[in-house]
């Protein structure tokens, strides 16, 4: 690992802005990689939609607000194995058994695109989500049998967070992977890394507390995985139908977007794309695994979930909580 120790305070600050009284759970518009469409839970009215919807309906989305979400199914003409998708079976079957999200990803097309359905609940609401899919770039199956496998179990905890960030690189092919550790003060520090040949290490970055928001640090614990995919991407308003233009909540949203000054911060940082994942022991927020590519790069949502796999097991393996920094000279 080495022993390469830099100060770089202000590296991540988009993380960490201080903008206590920003709903970022709330951000009225989503990223471009996609389209969302909200209904009720009952009787499935369309309540909510992105305007990008436009460019595939080629008519305003508005037609189809308080109508059924079976009109614009049929008006979408969704097609999975080449046969008509049933939306509302599908959501109907997930809710029966309260296993709405065990659907995700509902692999499908919309036209000769494809598309994943993600879905989730937001209060009355069902959001569902159609993210773009890429060709898959590595062995999905191996790598879950990888992740899975206790092979990032180890005594040495830099061992161990080596291993994750390598494992992490290598699937979503990021320029830079890092896991920052939050002490009990609320500071962070990166702590291991790994990156492309020719950059510059960020080991020993720091940042202070007063950079983070309470918002954002329960977004964090909520939802424990959120990619930036294109810091130029055109981002979509969300337009609402109920009468009192009640925003949707997005905490759980792989579409959400962020502040402008966040976005404005990856910029000009160089930051194209990034994608974080959250370390939680006893649903208290330790770290990040923090990745950053300096050119746009989407990661489909198998990518992000295997991951996420990995994440989970650093977190569940590693306690950050008393780890120290002598490990930053680790070899």
């Amino acid at each position: 690992m080495g022993s390469n120790v830099v100060n770089q305070p202000n590296y991540f600050g988009r993380h960490l802005r201080n903008v206590k009284n920003e709903a970022v759970n709330i951000p009225e518009k989503i990223q471009g990689h996609g389209f969302l469409i909200a209904v009720t839970d009952s009787g499935f009215i369309i309540t909510h939609l992105s305007e990008n919807l436009v460019f595939i309906l080629s008519e305003d989305p508005r037609n189809y607000l308080g109508k059924q979400l079976s009109e614009l199914v049929g008006k979408l003409k969704l097609k999975a194995n080449g046969e008509v998708v049933q939306l509302d079976r599908i959501l109907s079957s997930g809710m029966k058994d309260n296993e709405l999200e065990y659907i995700n990803p509902y692999l499908l097309e919309v036209g000769l695109q494809p598309y994943n359905l993600i879905v989730h609940h937001s209060g009355e609401y069902i959001v569902l989500e159609f993210e773009n899919v890429l060709a898959l770039t590595f062995d999905f199956q191996n790598a879950i049998e990888i992740s899975t496998s206790g092979e990032l179990a180890g005594k040495v905890v830099a061992v161990v967070l080596e291993k994750a960030v390598g494992r992490i690189k290598k699937i979503i092919g990021y320029d830079r992977v890092m896991v920052c550790k939050f002490d009990k003060n609320g500071f962070g520090q990166v702590i291991v890394e790994a990156r492309g040949a020719g950059m510059e290490s960020r080991l020993g970055s720091q940042y202070p507390p007063s950079r983070i928001s309470r918002q954002a640090a329960e977004l964090y614990k909520r939802n424990l995985s959120h990619i930036i995919s294109d810091t130029d991407c055109i981002e979509s308003a969300i337009i609402a139908f109920n009468i009192n233009k009640t925003p949707l909540e997005l905490s759980q949203a792989v579409l959400r977007t962020v502040s402008p000054d966040h976005m404005q911060y990856l910029k000009n940082a160089s930051i194209a794309s990034g994608f974080d994942l959250s370390l939680i022991s006893n649903g208290e927020l330790l770290g990040l695994i923090a990745c950053h590519n300096y050119t746009s790069r989407f990661i489909n949502y198998r990518e992000r979930a295997t991951a996420g796999v990995i994440a989970r097991e650093v977190s569940s393996s590693v306690d950050l909580r008393v780890l120290n920094l002598q490990m930053l000279n680790y070899g």
